[in-house]
């Protein structure tokens, strides 16, 4: 009996540590701190099936994008919230690869006056169009406005330093995991969220619902930084069988994409930030849009990666 008894004090004590261990993940910026926020962003669209009339403008490859850079960021203020309003002065960036009608060849350092950029060739009249290069260029000089809850979700300031199309990179601190959880979480604990990612070159009409299911996966020591690393499996939509019916009225097309992906996410526990983040999509895209010579619809089918990497410095 008196075994039976130490026994069950035993169990207690173990189930006590363990909710002990339970651990909030917050952000904790601080006002006036200073730190870089590097990132790698990459976009690729390969196409198996394409109309003969889309050809020369599509190709087999229509989207190939790797932008990537390095902003100093600045904490202006904390609201009482705790949501940090930063704002960001581009040091360095890089963009890479072609849009539909577009070449992206852009490099800037901050140490130049103005972004290098390859000369557009082309249409004259079609200059403009899905120019993302000419809106980077723009975009790099100016500050970058962010105000990121506790949860590390972003909202995008007004002014020249908005991204448009290409803000997928910045609407959340954690990659594509999305916000950290309200709950305070320990290891082997879930949790859920549904995001958006926009899809660039489309004119800014198409997001992407994806669904993130993560969880605590262990604690490491990553660069003498102690953090929580959380293990993301995403999945297209927010229904099983990871598929998502996209209707797009302006041209009267319709966008079926499905896909998986996974991700990790290091979050420094005492700096109160993701230290870094890492996610890998891969997926299927296919649209139907009206044949303007009439009978049946057209249809353009393809392979959809992307790919968003982040990495964020300390106090």
């Amino acid at each position: 009996m008196k075994l039976m008894r130490t026994a069950a004090v035993l169990v207690s004590l173990i189930m006590v540590a363990g909710a002990q261990e339970k651990t909030e993940l917050k952000y904790a910026f601080q006002k006036g701190e200073k730190f870089p926020l590097k990132f790698k962003y990459g976009l690729s669209v390969k196409l198996d099936k394409v109309p003969e009339q889309f050809l020369e403008i599509l190709g087999k490859n229509p989207v190939e994008l790797q932008f990537e850079g390095v902003v100093d960021m600045e904490v202006r203020d904390i609201a009482e919230s705790g949501a940090a309003e930063l704002v960001g002065t581009w040091k360095t960036a890089r963009a890479k690869g072609h849009v539909p009608l577009n070449d992206i060849d852009l490099t800037y350092d901050a140490a130049k006056a103005e972004p290098e950029k390859k000369e557009q060739p082309g249409d004259p009249g079609l200059q403009g169009f899905m120019n993302i290069q000419d809106a980077l260029a723009r975009v790099v000089r100016e500050p970058l406005k962010l105000s990121v809850d506790r949860q590390g979700k972003v909202t995008l300031g007004d002014g020249a330093g908005k991204l448009g199309d290409l803000e997928g990179p910045f609407r959340s601190l954690n990659g594509l995991m999305g916000p950290l959880p309200l709950q305070a979480v320990g290891k082997g604990d879930g949790w859920k969220e549904t995001l958006k990612l926009a899809m660039p070159g489309l004119g800014g009409q198409l997001d992407i619902p994806i669904q993130a299911d993560s969880v605590y996966a262990s604690k490491q020591t990553l660069q003498g930084r102690e953090c929580v690393m959380i293990h993301t499996k995403f999945l297209v939509g927010p229904k099983a069988g990871g598929k998502e019916v996209i209707e797009v009225p302006d041209v009267g097309a319709k966008v079926t994409l499905e896909g998986t992906g996974e991700g990790k996410t290091a979050f420094a526990l005492k700096e109160g930030r993701a230290a870094m983040s890492q996610s890998l999509l891969k997926g299927k895209i296919s649209i139907t849009l009206p044949n303007p010579a009439g009978g049946e619809d057209l249809e353009i089918a393809g392979d959809l990666t992307v790919e968003l990497n982040h990495e964020m410095g300390g106090r």
